[in-house]
């Protein structure tokens, strides 16, 4: 008797890596089609860099609590929730480059065709906002999708060794995606084989 869905994803251990997508966009995206986002944002053309050590998803809720004098009214209230998804990167190009320094701007060199990035002054800042996508591969167990709109506030360091590779380690703080403050959306597909 094969396994239903339901059963099958209760057992599930998440093991392995995946794929980092990444696009520029302008402002909130329509997020009432999960499907049409997976096929729009997660495309070959917006596949960014090569994976090492994998990505993480971090909710942080801030919260209040009230309690009365006499100990008879406890009561917790969400106040704050901030979201970030940081990632390994293991490969570096101006692609990788830009969207990771707000004020980083690209040229290229007229006579030897050198790519040039610029980084510093605050009146540089783009405010560009970028749809940050991770996509766990399972091929067995279904791909699990992760998805913020969001900026990178992590420092930058480019370290170069001659026993490790430069590994990137950027960490995008999600905003809004949509007008209802959705400020993360995770998709799990089913998994391969089962049923209703």
């Amino acid at each position: 008797m094969p396994e239903t869905a339901t059963n099958t994803e209760t057992k599930r251990v998440v093991l392995g890596s995946g794929e980092n997508y990444l696009k520029e966009v302008d402002g909130v995206i329509d997020t009432s089609d999960v499907d049409a986002l997976i096929t729009t944002y997660f495309t070959a053309d917006n596949l960014w860099g090569d994976t090492k050590n994998g990505a993480q998803l971090t909710y942080t809720p801030t919260t209040y609590t009230v309690n009365d004098d006499l100990g008879r009214v406890t009561e917790t209230f969400l106040t704050k929730e901030d979201v970030k998804l940081a990632m390994g990167l293991v490969r570096l190009n101006d692609k990788i480059l830009l969207p990771l320094m707000e004020t980083a701007r690209t040229a290229t060199s007229k006579e030897s065709g050198r790519t040039i990035i610029k980084v510093g002054g605050i009146a540089n800042a783009t405010g560009k906002s970028y749809f940050v996508g991770f996509k766990h591969l399972d091929a067995k167990r279904g791909d699990i999708y992760v998805m913020i709109i969001g900026k990178n506030d992590g420092e930058l360091q480019l370290a170069f060794n001659p026993e490790s590779e430069t590994i990137l380690n950027p960490s995008f703080v999600a905003g809004a995606m949509d007008n209802d403050g959705t400020k993360v959306i995770i998709v799990i597909d089913k998994p391969k084989g089962a049923t209703e």
